[in-house]
């Protein structure tokens, strides 16, 4: 153990450099990743939050022709839409539901003809029943709650207070609606509410049942309102309007911060499966359909993101590659320091094992304590769980060098038996170099097509992440760059001493027997 800390001290300085390049390159590859993750995530919570038109998952289904019965109990308003909304919530894939909200449930005429005295040119006027989770809650200002239809047979409803001083209406009068193909619809207005909370999502569906909206020209300006059906009014609208004139909506809102991007690919498969196959929330009625536009926002997000990885990863191949070959160096370096004393050890009957195994140790603890440092360092910076297969190469490359140039330099100074047949001598160096040759082939032929492949279609994969091979193009290049120049250079440096022996002055004629040694 003395001797072990007697090297140790000896040759302290290499093995500090060690430490210190484990545990900066450690804590740079744990936490990069876990910052863009974090990004990643951030990047599309902000994509969904701020998309306009909003992301939210929204089923349509008419009712279709049928048997409506414009005295059906409220029952029939529950079965047809508020059970169903239920339904589609408790259908939804496990994923899928984790990220959407509570529905939003409409059941909403068409686009309906109004006059009134308040509106003498006439407007448009939406019927909408409204539920999520309940019927809004509203406070009455004059009048009652619609319900069935009287002896008269009008659909009951009920306006805003802005709504009813818009058209110069109060509870109790009637409307003169039209469908589009001119077929009166006999109205009457129950009560005159105010919303207890005009903030409640369950308004937006419908934000003209609270507050008029105009739009167009100044000169022919257009006034659409809307009017709150409840669960006991609609059988009668529904019958009124039949066979298409009532359709159900239920709007399913996203919650951005449930996203992450880890699962947004998930959740693209699964929305386009709905949308493609959307019987299977067995929804009733014709013409069922679902739309959202959360798949198109997390593929452009996923893009985006796919993008910055790739960048990432390129840097971080590059800092790898560089760090490997800074510990290889300093275990080199190491060796050449040691190389006395490991061909006196050799010499003296220690097995390669042996010599290999205490370099390991050493190693494993000047790497163990620079991965913790960096382990420490990364937390700090981001804190999460350890990125381990990028500090599984830097911890490998860093405890595996030092025994292997140890082991390799002990074995130089073994006494080495060479054939005593010139053709054996010769064949094996032909398998020498065969072998050396096949290699830099083999390196400069990856270098070459990854290169290829980077130029046509970019290191971002159609998965999104990374390629590896096409991220390490830029690692791979500069290898086979120094190799063409340990290769290229001495005979450079031939040519070039051939024409310096030629030179007048010893100057040149040194410097290039200087550079060829």
């Amino acid at each position: 153990m003395s001797a072990a800390w007697r090297r140790a001290r000896a040759d302290l300085w290499p093995l500090l450099v060690t430490a210190l390049v484990v545990a900066l390159l450690v804590g740079l590859t744990d936490a990069v990743p876990r910052l863009l993750t974090r990004q990643a995530d951030t990047a599309v919570r902000t994509a969904v939050e701020e998309a306009d038109p909003a992301a939210d998952l929204v089923v349509t289904s008419r009712y279709g022709a049928g048997g409506s019965d414009p005295a059906a109990p409220a029952t029939e308003t529950t079965i047809g839409v508020d059970d169903v909304a239920r339904q589609i919530d408790a259908g939804l894939p496990p994923s899928l539901a984790a990220v959407l909200g509570a529905p939003v449930a409409t059941a909403s005429s068409t686009q309906l003809a109004v006059s009134t005295p308040g509106l003498p040119t006439g407007g448009l006027l939406w019927m909408t029943y409204l539920w999520a989770g309940q019927e809004p809650a509203v406070r009455w200002l004059d009048g009652v709650a619609p319900g069935r239809p009287g002896p008269d047979g009008a659909v009951q409803l009920a306006l805003s207070d802005t709504v009813a001083r818009s058209l110069d209406v109060r509870a109790g009068g009637t409307l003169a609606v039209r469908t589009a193909d001119g077929t009166a619809v006999p109205v009457l207005v129950t009560g005159v509410f105010s919303a207890d909370d005009p903030q409640d999502r369950v308004w937006t569906e419908r934000p003209e049942i609270l507050e008029p909206r105009v739009y167009g020209p100044s000169t022919g300006r257009t006034t659409v309102v809307g009017a709150l059906l409840s669960s006991a009014s609609l059988p009668a609208a529904r019958a009124a309007l039949e066979p298409d004139g009532v359709t159900r909506t239920f709007r399913l809102p996203v919650d951005p911060q449930a996203l992450d991007h880890a699962g947004s690919g998930d959740l693209v498969r699964q929305v386009a499966a709905l949308e493609a196959s959307p019987e299977s929330l067995t929804v009733p009625g014709p013409d069922v359909r679902v739309t959202s536009r959360l798949d198109l926002l997390l593929t452009q997000v996923g893009a985006r993101v796919g993008a910055t990885w790739s960048q990432a990863v390129v840097v971080l191949t590059g800092l790898a590659s560089g760090a490997a070959l800074v510990l290889l160096v300093a275990a080199d370096l190491l060796a050449r320091r040691r190389t006395t004393a490991l061909r006196t050890v050799r010499a003296r009957g220690r097995s390669l094992a042996r010599i290999a195994g205490a370099a390991a140790a050493e190693s494993a603890v000047v790497v163990a304590v620079g991965a913790a440092v960096g382990l420490v360092l990364g937390a700090l910076v981001a804190p999460g769980t350890v990125t381990w297969p990028w500090v599984l190469v830097v911890v490998t490359v860093g405890a595996l060098a030092p025994p292997a140039f140890a082991a390799t330099t002990a074995r130089q100074g073994d006494a080495r038996r060479v054939p005593t047949d010139r053709h054996r001598r010769r064949l094996a160096q032909r398998v020498r170099t065969v072998r050396k040759v096949s290699l830099e082939a083999a390196l400069l032929v990856l270098a070459v097509g990854a290169t290829a492949a980077l130029l046509r279609r970019g290191v971002v994969s159609l998965s999104g992440p990374a390629d590896l091979v096409l991220a390490s193009a830029p690692v791979l290049v500069a290898a086979a760059g120094g190799l063409l120049l340990w290769r290229g250079v001495p005979p450079l440096v031939g040519v070039a001493l051939g024409a310096a022996r030629r030179s007048r002055t010893a100057g040149p004629l040194l410097a290039m027997a200087r550079a060829r040694t």
